[in-house]
């Protein structure tokens, strides 16, 4: 009750203040925020899974100064309908695991950035998105803020545009020990010191008026992250290449959008660390591959999404690992707002050795999202 008290409060009491901005000259302060509301509809093999109502609110200030660089700092507030929502942490630390159904506040922008012609560095807390292009927005690679939830990169990231359009971009990461602020999964596992720092790497074209919206290949090294046995404290690097490719053109009435994202896990888990049947395949590979149509009505979108995750692919914050899934996404998208319908269909991909492991089979989710 406190909890959701809070939320409220924060939220209307904000809401005059969004998008206010002052400025003189090159200096300039300015306010933002966003407002996000989703309801689930689940069925699943677990008797404990229910509906669930959960909501978002960030309230952030920037500044600008084109000589000096800029600040921004955001303060983001969740709400979930189960689970224990009194939590209010203004610590610098995310939930711990058995934690990740409490509600919470927290800073999740922090940072310092500058930008020239062709070049931007950014350092501290701050919020990324490795996405493919379509209208969803779905990734195998790194991203933080998906739904509700509130998570951020601690880092730094360097990026550079060159004259034919790629862009390429940097980023060296720390890992939590407890509990790493972007999604990784087990069995990673970041209590060795040699694994504090994850590095990251793109290579990207982005042209959203050519055949060809978007092409990419990022790679991601996380030292000494990996149990080289269940139970050993032998550790060694856990790395992935991925690879993404959408398409598009124009039809009589919106937009075709055809596309996939590749991922290799050059370093994966044994068998026995994903929990896999003997008789399972520990594959390499994972993959997810949409079909879209874009403004058939102007700001109305449909996409149909199918992907399968490996066992070992741990990085994605969309894709559970060990799944199959199917979405069929519809969008109306306006300047500030936009309303999204999915029906979402998953599966397990590989039997498990021993205990079930729940999968959440059908879920339908409804979300409404303003920013100011």
């Amino acid at each position: 009750m406190l909890k959701t008290a809070f939320f409220l409060a924060i939220t209307f009491t904000s809401l005059p203040l969004l998008g206010a901005s002052t400025g003189l000259g090159d200096t300039q302060w300015q306010s933002y925020g966003d407002v996000r509301l989703d309801y689930l509809v689940r069925n699943s093999s677990n008797p404990d899974v229910e509906n669930l109502w959960r909501s978002r609110l960030r309230f952030g200030v920037r500044h600008k100064d084109l000589a000096q660089g800029g600040w921004d700092i955001r303060v983001a507030s969740n709400y979930l309908s189960v689970g224990e929502n009194s939590k209010v942490d203004l610590s610098w630390s995310y939930p711990r695991a058995q934690e990740a159904d409490k509600s919470f506040t927290t800073v999740d922008r922090l940072y310092w950035q500058k930008n020239g012609a062709d070049w931007g560095v950014r350092i501290g807390r701050f919020t990324h998105r490795n996405v493919l292009k379509g209208s969803a927005g779905l990734s195998l690679d790194s991203k933080n803020a998906i739904a509700t939830r509130i998570d951020w990169t601690d880092g730094l990231e360097l990026s550079r545009t060159f004259p034919d359009g790629w862009h390429a971009q940097f980023l060296w990461q720390h890992e939590a020990a407890s509990q790493p602020s972007s999604t990784r999964r087990a069995p990673l596992d970041f209590s060795d010191s040699d694994s504090r720092a994850s590095f990251h790497f793109k290579l990207e074209k982005v042209a959203s008026d050519d055949t060809l919206i978007q092409r990419s290949i990022a790679y991601h090294y996380f030292p000494q992250s990996l149990p080289d046995q269940p139970g050993s404290q032998a550790r060694r690097d856990y790395q992935t290449l991925n690879t993404k490719l959408v398409v598009g053109g124009p039809l009589p009435r919106g937009k075709w959008l055809l596309g996939g994202e590749a991922g290799y896990l050059i370093e994966r888990p044994v068998r026995e660390l994903s929990g896999i049947s003997a008789d399972q395949g520990n594959p390499h590979w994972s993959f997810q591959s949409i079909v879209g149509w874009q403004d058939f009505v102007p700001g109305h979108k449909l996409e149909f999404n199918y992907s399968e995750t490996a066992p070992g692919w741990l990085i994605s914050p969309n894709f559970p690992a060990n799944s199959r899934l199917k979405v069929l996404t519809y969008l109306w998208i306006k300047p500030r707002f936009f309303l999204e319908i999915s029906a979402i269909k998953a599966v397990q991909l590989k039997a498990y050795a021993q205990s079930q492991r729940h999968v959440t089979n059908n879920l339908l989710l409804c979300r409404v999202h303003f920013s100011f």
